[in-house]
């Protein structure tokens, strides 16, 4: 299992509790904003690779891994440390930093060499920073 497994696996575990309650006969309402989802089509089918394989070709489409590598820069000191990344990013083909949203950024490169060589070069400015590298949810 890789990590663009990882995601649909635990929300198909979340939905595995209630359908065993009703095996032996009832229904299941999952309340949902999007109701044709892979995860839910992949349960009604009892077919997990349909949901694997919509993600794995999203993931694939946005270059996300383990098509790719990504890191989620947020905390206070976020803004300064995107600004010293900015002025590097010409350096790195293909490195792209998507806007801000809720306060967080999102720099993604070809693969986590590139990525890591590009963080590595950033100078940490001072206050909290995290730095989350190819994390589970995006």
């Amino acid at each position: 299992m890789n990590k663009a497994t990882l995601p649909i696996v635990s929300r198909l575990r979340s939905l595995q509790v209630p359908i065993r309650l009703v095996a032996g006969g009832g229904r299941v309402i999952v309340p949902t904003r999007e109701p044709e989802h892979p995860v839910l089509h992949a349960a009604v089918l009892a077919d997990p690779d349909r949901a694997v394989a919509a993600e794995r070709s999203r993931r694939r489409l946005l270059a996300y891994p383990p098509f790719g590598s990504v890191a989620e820069i947020a905390g206070q000191a976020a803004p300064a440390y995107v600004e010293r990344l900015t002025r590097l990013l010409d350096d790195v083909p293909d490195a792209q930093l998507l806007n801000p949203e809720d306060g967080r950024w999102l720099l993604r490169a070809p693969g986590w060499q590139q990525l890591s060589a590009l963080l590595d070069q950033v100078e940490r400015p001072p206050g909290r920073l995290r730095l989350r590298v190819d994390p589970l949810r995006l």
